[in-house]
């Protein structure tokens, strides 16, 4: 509320009054039986008013504001209730079952198709153990890249010397041994030594037969390797072509360089089939079943998955209920301050109004002081009387909004006692009841 600045000087010189006084009175008037202000005082009288009448509007403004925002507050805070954060948090879930059924039922059979066929194999072949395998297969074929190139730098340096192109020359020729032993030596370790262990005679004696046959040929082969080594250093441009009548006219006729040759050659190829070998569980396809378990068994992470999306809209409902009920404790704080602001325009425009009075009083006097200086009648009875604008005054009785108040701010102490637990209480059972139907779509793995 904006305050209006009244000073009897102002009104003084404005009205003119001391010479307006003195011509009245030069007059005799006012008269000394008149009960009625004459012009001047009169005009003293509305002069004031009219400051009063205004200011009295901008409180009455100011009330109102205030009036309807406590109107609003009561509004709010008598349809405050927290069912319609349980009953968002029901809908949302429903969508969230609605959204994963098919994913988590899918994820079920399949899991139980899996562990069926896992349990038929180890019933088939026998079996009464876990699967035992490598946990990471970046790392096996890691050392496999190493044993290659290993093999292929150490033996480059026993072709160097006998090739035309140095050092270059025989690591091209190492590496086509080094790949030659190392893989082979890993495709029968992978895909037919495991068949040793197998359930069926006749599969375990063509693995071991196969086994053995392999480890003969790859040993001619590193042998004519060897063979080869020996006869570049003595007939380089005969080498290839009379490397295989030597190796048949005498198996073990090669130099130093060459049995170093074939025993590097050997090991790293005793290494790979071992590697191969343990790849994977050593019976065949065990490894492999038991993986696929494994996979169907991680199906459950899109169970957590649910959860967790079950459990993150149960925590924004709670988290929405704690800003609710904080809003509304501000609302109330609000209103609280609405009466006191409201009391605060009543008494201060009751202030203005005193002021004013006493101003008005103050130019009525000196008019009148003045009239009866020069006046030879008595002046009128009123003359010594006060003019009062009480009338004026605004009654605010706040003592309706202030029970309201305080009956507000008890419904909601009682509905952060009770609906809160109320709110937690349908919150977790509506967590329960969907973590139950969402754990529902797994059976327990034996």
């Amino acid at each position: 509320m904006t305050a209006f600045t009244l000073t009897a000087k102002t009104i003084s010189k404005e009205l003119n009054l001391s010479e307006n006084a003195t011509d009245q009175a030069m007059n005799e008037s006012p008269k000394t039986a008149d009960t009625e202000l004459d012009i001047y005082q009169q005009n003293i009288v509305d002069h004031v008013s009219d400051s009063i009448v205004d200011s009295r509007h901008l409180a009455l403004e100011e009330l109102n504001r205030l009036d309807l925002a406590r109107k609003n507050v009561e509004k709010d805070i008598q349809g405050f209730s927290l069912n319609q954060i349980i009953e968002s948090a029901k809908h949302k879930i429903i969508r969230l079952h609605a959204e994963w059924h098919e994913i988590l039922d899918n994820a079920k059979k399949e899991e139980g198709a899996v562990l069926r066929n896992y349990r038929y194999f180890l019933y088939k072949n026998k079996l009464n153990r876990e699967a035992s395998y490598p946990d990471s297969a970046v790392l096996h074929w890691a050392f496999i890249v190493l044993a290659v190139l290993f093999e292929s730098i150490v033996n480059s340096f026993f072709f160097a010397n006998a090739s035309d192109l140095g050092l270059l020359g025989g690591l091209f020729q190492a590496l086509f041994i080094s790949l030659s032993n190392i893989g082979s030596a890993l495709l029968m370790g992978i895909y037919v030594l495991p068949y040793k262990n197998y359930i069926d005679s006749k599969k375990q004696f063509r693995a071991k037969f196969a086994t053995a046959f392999y480890i003969f040929f790859v040993f001619l082969f590193n042998l004519g390797a060897a063979h080869y080594r020996t006869l570049l250093e003595d007939d380089p441009l005969n080498a290839k072509i009379n490397t295989i009548p030597h190796l048949i006219q005498d198996p073990l006729g090669i130099n130093f360089e060459a049995w170093n040759l074939l025993i590097i050659g050997m090991l790293f190829v005793i290494a790979a089939l071992i590697k191969g070998y343990k790849s994977d569980d050593v019976y065949p396809g065990f490894g492999e079943m038991h993986r696929k378990l494994k996979n169907a068994s991680n199906h459950r992470e899109k169970r957590i998955d649910a959860m967790k999306a079950i459990n993150r809209i149960i925590d924004e409902h709670s988290r929405q209920a704690v800003s609710l009920a904080e809003n509304a404790k501000l609302k109330i704080k609000n209103y609280k301050d609405s009466i006191f602001q409201s009391e605060k325009v009543v008494s201060r425009f009751a202030k203005f109004v005193e002021s004013a009075e006493n101003i008005c009083n103050n130019v009525l006097w000196e008019y009148r002081n003045a009239n009866m200086r020069v006046r030879s009648s008595n002046p009128p009875a009123y003359f010594s009387q006060k003019h009062s604008f009480n009338k004026y005054l605004l009654q605010a009785d706040l003592s309706e909004e202030k029970t309201i108040c305080n009956r507000i701010e008890a419904c909601l102490n009682q509905i952060q006692n009770n609906e809160e637990q109320k709110l937690n209480d349908g919150l977790r059972k509506i967590n329960e009841k969907a973590l139950e139907g969402i754990t529902n779509f797994f059976g327990k793995t034996a």
